[in-house]
C-alpha cells in the first residue's frame, strides 16, 4: 500500500517532479519516474521487508534505463533529470 504523502511531509526524491515533468520529459523518463517512486515508498515503509532487494534491483534497472535516454530531454533538462536520478540512487541506497 503506497502511503499518499502532502505539503511538509513529500519525501525528498518526490519534490520538484511536476518541475521536471514540464521540461520535456521522454515518455521513458515519466513513465519509470512513477515506477521509482513508488518502490521508493514501498522501501521507505518497509525498509527491513524481504522483497527490498527486488525493489532496489529494479529501481536500479529503470535508474539505468533512465539515464540512457536522459540527453534526448536537452541539455539543462537532462541535468536536472540526472541529478533526479542521482538523488534517488542515494534515496535507494544504490551505488
Amino acid at each position: 500500500m503506497v502511503r499518499v504523502v502532502r505539503g511538509s511531509e513529500i519525501p525528498p526524491y518526490r519534490r520538484n517532479l511536476h518541475d521536471l515533468k514540464s521540461k520535456g520529459c521522454t515518455e521513458a523518463t515519466c513513465g519509470l519516474s512513477s515506477q521509482v517512486i513508488i518502490h521508493l515508498d514501498k522501501l521507505a515503509e518497509s525498509p527491513e521487508s524481504c522483497d527490498a532487494s527486488h525493489w532496489r534491483g529494479e529501481i536500479k534497472s529503470w535508474l539505468e534505463q533512465m539515464e540512457n535516454v536522459a540527453d534526448a530531454t536537452g541539455k539543462k533538462t537532462s541535468a536536472d533529470w540526472l541529478d533526479r536520478i542521482r538523488k534517488w540512487r542515494q534515496q535507494a541506497g544504490i551505488d
